[in-house]
């Protein structure tokens, strides 16, 4: 088609060099050429492209791996293992958990120490020595990214996480992702009171972010347990409870912390409940906490009834004094005189003399030979010549 056009275009050249002096037929031999113009443009091959001037396909084909490198993203690091003590523990790993249990400290009660949370450093940092660590995401996504089933990235951030399901461990439900938070197995305010006030800034930051420490779970559980140890809460579901205690003896025992004698008798128990055996080891000897001694007052004495009183009988009036002997008759002491008698031989004998026998009661034998009952020396014998013996 484009040969004929140029064909029409010369012939119409020709006829106007020909016929220049007839002006009708030339104004016509110029319409004529009008077509061949439009013929041969319409049909007029491509011009070879510039190699110097890209096409819209070469400049897309090129344009393509520089959009591509300035939208390249490090894929996120592989999510964070569970470690071994998050599986559901059998009766060896309890007998584990009861033999560390035996190395952890015990004493009588917490000391009351002010809890301080800015201690514990940023929140969710990623600046700690404990797995997780300086792999460019925050510690609660970490969290999230390891517990949660389907757990699906922010697409502007590919260390957030947007969304995904919890099958709760503490209840064994599931639960939606704006219901999950992050819980401390043992409370960061129950470390603090067993030790952890004594550790330096890096090792209370690591506690605090250690995933040994960290369970997402639903936010409504986590508010029940607050900062409560074993002896006062386990969690709802009483077939993690076995789990939860080697969980709470694992990080008591990374971090040097103790445990009060009712949490420990707690621990124990549940760890046994689930096959473990207690070391036959001495357990070890409470330790006095670091508290002010309180004086203990001494059991009062047992009430002894005083003794009825014994009746004493008055004494029995004494006896009358008895009557003095009759005077002999005249001329019975044969002429010898009174208490006396004449022997065989014509002798004066003088008779024996029987001292009076005092009566019962009497105190002094006054000197007319009567007694007196007095009970008192002062005036004994008055009027009856003086004491004569007292008696």
């Amino acid at each position: 088609m484009a040969v004929f056009g140029l064909l029409a275009i010369a012939a119409g050249v020709m006829y106007l060099r020909e016929d220049r002096t007839r002006p009708a037929r030339y104004k016509w031999a110029a319409w004529a050429l009008i077509p061949g113009f439009i013929l041969a443009g319409a049909t007029a091959p491509d011009p070879e492209p510039d190699p110097e001037t890209p096409t819209a396909e070469q400049t897309s084909a090129i344009a393509a791996p520089i959009s591509s490198t300035s939208t390249t993203t490090t894929p996120p690091p592989e999510p964070l293992p569970a470690p071994a003590s998050f599986e559901l523990v059998d009766s060896d790993g309890a007998t584990q958990a009861l033999k560390t249990l035996a190395t952890i400290s015990v004493r009588d009660e917490a000391p009351s120490t002010q809890f301080d949370l800015s201690r514990f450093g940023e929140e969710w940092s990623d600046d700690v020595a404990v797995d997780g660590g300086h792999n460019g995401w925050d510690t609660r996504n970490d969290i999230l990214r390891r517990d949660l089933t389907a757990a699906a990235l922010d697409p502007q951030s590919v260390c957030t996480v947007r969304t995904g399901t919890l099958e709760d461990t503490y209840t064994g439900d599931s639960v939606a992702f704006d219901d999950v938070v992050i819980d401390h197995v043992v409370s960061l305010s129950d470390a603090w009171q067993k030790g952890a006030y004594e550790l330096d800034a890096e090792t209370l930051r690591d506690l605090a972010n250690d995933p040994r420490n960290l369970q997402a779970v639903a936010q409504s559980v986590s508010t029940e347990k607050d900062e409560r140890d074993a002896s006062a809460w386990l969690p709802p579901n009483e077939g993690y409870r076995c789990t939860y205690a080697a969980r709470q003896v694992e990080v008591k025992a990374a971090y040097q912390l103790w445990t009060t004698i009712t949490e420990h008798q707690a621990l124990e128990r549940e760890l046994l409940s689930c096959g473990g055996i207690a070391p036959t080891t001495t357990p070890t000897t409470p330790e006095p906490a670091p508290t002010t001694e309180q004086y203990t007052p001494p059991p009062a004495a047992a009430f002894v009834a005083p003794r009825p009183p014994v009746e004493i009988e008055p004494a029995p009036a004494p006896a009358p004094a008895p009557a003095p002997a009759p005077a002999p008759e005249s001329g019975y002491s044969g002429g010898c005189g009174a208490n006396s008698y004449v022997n065989v031989n014509g002798n004066c004998i003088p008779g024996p003399v029987q001292a009076p026998t005092a009566p019962a009661g009497a105190s002094a034998r006054c000197a007319d030979g009567t007694y007196s009952f007095s009970q008192n020396r002062r005036g004994t014998c008055s009027g009856h010549g003086g004491v004569d013996e007292w008696l």
